[in-house]
């Protein structure tokens, strides 16, 4: 997705990523999931279940900040819509991931 984020908001690139920024988001993200996700949780395979929540949180989190930010920035609405679905894809991956592991957990402890 570089090229495709290179070309779409090249007023806004930095010449390199700040690699520790998005680390730390993708942490933030990432822990705020883990703490969320048994409060929605509504039974069923992980992988359902844990698709839906990740794909939830991406399109609560990056939609409506992306058309935000293309309001106050020379976002094209194309950036924002292809960046909001790969966010909804990306987050109900680590939904999955997070789901198994919630899973595991209760398997061994119960």
């Amino acid at each position: 997705m570089v090229d495709f984020y290179q070309t779409q908001g090249a007023a806004l690139n930095r010449p390199e990523p700040n690699m520790m920024m998005i680390a730390l988001g993708s942490l933030v993200i990432a822990i705020l999931m883990a703490y969320t996700y048994p409060i929605g949780y509504k039974g069923g395979s992980a992988v359902k279940e844990g698709f839906r929540f990740g794909a939830l949180i991406g399109l609560i989190w990056v939609l409506p900040v992306s058309l935000i930010f293309s309001g106050i920035w020379n976002l094209p609405l194309v950036a924002v819509l292809v960046d909001s679905a790969w966010h909804i894809v990306e987050q109900g991956i680590t939904g999955i991931v997070i789901a198994m592991i919630y899973g595991t957990a209760a398997a061994s402890s119960g």
